[in-house]
């Protein structure tokens, strides 16, 4: 698998009484072989 590529990005980050929540942001549609477009 190829993994060198970041096609998102980190927006925040937290941790709170055991449950982790992450925001990013990406396009819809990276053309990225091993992606699936967001529909």
């Amino acid at each position: 698998m190829d993994n060198t590529t970041q096609d998102w990005f980190l927006l925040k980050g937290q941790e709170q009484n055991g449950w982790t929540a992450i925001q990013f942001k990406r396009s819809l549609d990276s053309c990225d072989p091993m992606d699936v477009p967001i529909k």
